[in-house]
């Protein structure tokens, strides 16, 4: 093997050392995804560029100017979706859910943990991009790209998951139990305009490289909101000598025509116990599509470039380091935007037959029961909620740090994210991530790549892609997945790069 072969292979190796040696400290988290990105462990600080560079690192925008014309146009210029967290146990689902036998403690030990505490989460993301274009020259870059997005995540408690799948078990509930269940959902366009700039340009950095450039880019965007509701429980369960006890408190924050029926149905249920709140919920269409709120957010970074070639060299050899700020700010939901508690406690020690009062009242104890389960608790507790005075509603964009390195070596390319969220929202967590991801091009416009991505949020993530690239038009395709769910749950996503054509 060459001098030339072992320099890049060993830097990808040492990359994948560091990566192996801090998985089991460091967790997965939400980014914007490319085919590029997601193929290379999804990361993309350092080295992302075009018009996606403008939801990952805008300064990234003044990538490639040795590689690529001036102006390029995505048209359906991108798709990817994920989902998974530990909720997403496939591997306790396979094993209990698919068989035919009866559901026991031991599959939710194994689903959520024997001795598990809190609640199991998991996140759904996808993002499409319609219509994007860029324009570079020498010391400045802009692009303009449109995207939709929708963020959903879940959470449940194991005392949940026990009372949906044993039911009224009172072993389980023998003492006061969490049974909490949360549900949150936003969907919204966003509108951003990237800039880039150079801000400085040497022959070394501190004796290191040379034809250093340093770029920084911004990315502000307009926020078109269309959903943004949610749903919390937080109660306690306890079954002891055939007496059903729970203690519970809920909110939901509603956005559009479903905030205008529960209205109704509280006004209505208040002079009338016997309203049902069935005959009021009707989903309604434009409710995914109509704006009712509005934002502004913002992207921003900085990256470092240096060349590493010598004057002998006749191919690219430049390192890269890139910190940037992702999805800052927030959306106001303004229109139809309403909020509904409940905070009571649900009482049950058996019937009370009165067989004289049901034979004159119902026809059949079976009415009678139904009558008690679904008007009397159903209706008269658990749908006996308040609106609140609120006018409208604020969520906040899933803000990230992002810092990564990005090493090319001729055909090979490696790269090394880092990234914390700041708003649990969507499959974005507090915790921190991290991404290894190789590249090689093979025949010069043919790249395969690979990569990983830590658990946490989910378990250990390996992503593969591949794709052609030529001067004047690009296609590129990604998937990710994991080995197995046991540990910290499912993660699936896949990336389309749209289809890119530079002039």
């Amino acid at each position: 093997m060459n001098k030339q072969m072992k320099k890049p292979i060993l830097s990808i190796a040492g990359l994948t050392i560091c990566c192996f040696l801090l998985a089991g400290n460091v967790f997965a988290q939400s980014r914007h995804y490319s085919a590029k990105s997601m193929g290379m462990g999804g990361g993309g600080t350092a080295y992302q560029d075009g018009y996606h560079a403008n939801f990952i690192n805008p300064a990234n925008l003044l990538l490639n100017d040795y590689d690529a014309p001036r102006f390029s146009i995505g048209l359906l210029g991108g798709l990817s979706s994920t989902a998974g967290g530990p909720l997403m146990n496939i591997s306790a689902y396979n094993k209990y859910f698919t068989t035919g036998s009866t559901i026991t403690e031991q599959a939710i030990d194994d689903w959520f943990g024997a001795n598990s505490v809190g609640n199991k989460r998991m996140g759904f993301e996808t993002d499409v991009i319609p219509l994007a274009m860029m324009y570079r020259s020498k010391n400045w870059a802009v692009s303009a790209a449109v995207r939709g997005r929708v963020l959903m995540d879940y959470s449940m408690s194991k005392g949940f998951a026990q009372l949906a799948l044993l039911g009224l078990d009172e072993t389980a509930f023998a003492t006061p139990k969490p049974v909490n269940l949360s549900g949150n959902i936003l969907m919204f366009n966003e509108a951003s305009v990237g800039f880039a700039y150079k801000l400085w340009e040497g022959d070394g950095l501190f004796g290191l490289g040379h034809h250093v450039k340093i770029y920084g880019g911004v990315a502000p965007k307009l926020l078109f909101g269309m959903q943004g509701s949610s749903f919390n429980l937080n109660s306690t369960l306890q079954i002891n000598n055939d007496k059903i006890v729970h203690n519970f408190r809920y909110t939901m924050e509603t956005i559009g025509s479903t905030t205008k029926q529960l209205n109704a149905y509280y006004h209505d249920h208040s002079a009338n116990p016997d309203t049902s709140i069935s005959d009021y919920l009707d989903p309604q269409a434009k409710d995914a599509y109509s704006v009712k709120g509005g934002g502004i957010g913002l992207d921003l970074g900085f990256t470092g470039e240096m060349d590493l070639n010598s004057k002998y060299d006749d191919q690219p050899k430049k390192f890269r380091f890139a910190v940037s700020l992702t999805d800052l700010g927030s959306i106001d939901f303004t229109k139809q935007a309403g909020v509904f508690q409940a905070n009571d406690k649900f009482v049950w020690e058996g019937f009370k037959v009165d067989y004289e009062k049901i034979n004159a009242n119902y026809d059949s104890f079976g009415d009678y029961v139904n009558h008690v389960v679904t008007d009397s608790i159903g209706e008269g507790i658990y749908a006996n909620f308040k609106p609140q005075n609120q006018s409208d509603l604020k969520r906040k964009l899933p803000t990230m740090l992002n810092i990564g390195g990005n090493l090319i070596w001729g055909k090979w390319s490696a790269a090394l994210d880092y990234g914390t969220g700041f708003v649990n929202r969507g499959m974005n967590t507090g915790r921190s991530s991290l991404a290894l991801g190789a590249q090689y091009k093979l025949f010069n416009h043919i790249p395969l790549r690979i990569g990983m991505r830590t658990g946490g949020m989910t378990s250990t993530t390996y992503t593969a892609g591949a794709g052609v690239e030529f001067r004047n038009f690009e296609f590129n395709l990604a998937a990710m997945s994991v080995s197995s769910s046991k540990n910290h749950g499912y993660n699936l996503g896949f990336a389309w790069g749209g289809l890119v054509f530079r002039f």
